[in-house]
């Protein structure tokens, strides 16, 4: 297990580009415990202050991130939006921004493209 490594690459990146299949309209179980080994990044403490629930970071600067998925063969685009959704609100409880949420479907010039406009 590499975990410190993980997340001092992660800190230092000023993009994170995490890549999953979509399984059942989310992304995979590997990548969900990949966030979850993100986890020390933040506080085990609580800000309510905004209306919302989220933890207080443990670091001043994460990066920004972009998500990559591969679709299944019945994806739907409201299985699309819902993954949009999600790792939006994710990126906003890890106090940074969702740039990116694209198809592996997109040629690798326009996704690279994207990510550097953002």
């Amino acid at each position: 297990d590499q975990h410190g490594q993980l997340l001092r690459a992660y800190l230092a990146a000023d993009v994170a580009v995490l890549a999953s299949p979509l399984v059942l309209g989310f992304s995979s179980g590997l990548l969900k415990r990949t966030i979850d080994k993100l986890l020390p990044i933040l506080l085990p403490y609580i800000d309510a202050s905004t209306g919302e629930c989220r933890h207080y970071l443990r670091y001043s600067k994460g990066p920004r991130l972009a998500v990559l998925y591969q679709d299944e063969p019945d994806t739907a685009d409201e299985d699309r939006a819902i993954t949009r959704e999600i790792w939006s609100r994710m990126a906003r409880n890890a106090n940074t921004s969702l740039i990116a949420c694209l198809s592996t479907t997109m040629a690798t010039t326009e996704v690279a493209h994207a990510i550097a406009r953002a």
